[in-house]
């Protein structure tokens, strides 16, 4: 009994040792340009449609939570990646309805007291139709980001003192928090602060980090307005 049961037992793991094998076999980084990759993805996800993607890069608890950054989206079975997302994005992925979600998130001054936290910004959102077995993706802008009248109230202090202080001292006092604060009244009311955001610079004298975050912030408002 014993001896034929071991039989069986080592049958089904040849059975199963050639399935484990095809399947790291047909799941592999895809090619793209100037980007090296390795052969065996760090993460694949499965969606709908028995199909799934091999994402290729390094993951980080950044944010407080597992996030990527610089990877390579393959779907299984293709030879080239589908896309490249660089170093300068923090990616969460998910998979919601069928989808594979990967979440944008950016550093916005949002929490207590104008602290900066993590907010969802942007999500790709890669699936499969069955019926042609074509991919499709999309890009969505998160409408969370909503600061409301009484932020906008302390926004434009915030705002008005800066702007004095630097005048009375003659010099251009400048921190992230104001030029995200000026960003977030910008895209909850643009009558108002559009102006000021777009001609910030007019205003206020910025270089370095200052000047990344705002370009930054550039992009995203026109992410904004455009969906």
């Amino acid at each position: 009994m014993c001896h034929s049961k071991m039989n069986r037992i080592i049958s089904i793991l040849l059975l199963i040792a050639p399935i484990h094998c095809i399947a790291q076999n047909y799941c592999k980084c895809g090619k793209y340009p100037d980007i090296p990759t390795d052969s065996i993805p760090d993460t694949i996800v499965n969606i709908a449609n028995n199909k799934s993607f091999a994402i290729c890069g390094s993951f980080d608890y950044d944010l407080g939570e597992k996030l990527i950054s610089e990877f390579t989206v393959t779907l299984c079975g293709e030879q080239n990646a589908l896309k490249f997302y660089d170093a300068l994005k923090n990616y969460r992925i998910e998979v919601k309805e069928g989808a594979m979600v990967l979440t944008d998130l950016r550093m916005l001054p949002m929490g207590e007291s104008h602290s900066f936290i993590a907010i969802p910004w942007a999500s790709d959102y890669y699936y499969v139709i069955q019926n042609n077995k074509s991919l499709r993706d999309s890009c969505i802008i998160s409408r969370n980001v909503n600061y409301g009248l009484k932020q906008l109230i302390k926004i434009d202090t915030a705002f008005m003192d800066s702007l004095w202080t630097s005048n009375l001292k003659m010099k251009y006092l400048l921190n992230e928090e104001l030029i995200g604060l000026v960003f977030l009244a910008a895209i909850s009311d643009q009558k108002a602060y559009l102006h000021r955001f777009l001609f910030f610079t007019d205003t206020f004298s910025i270089d370095g980090e200052y000047a990344e975050y705002y370009n930054e912030l550039r992009i995203m408002f026109e992410e904004w307005i455009q969906n």
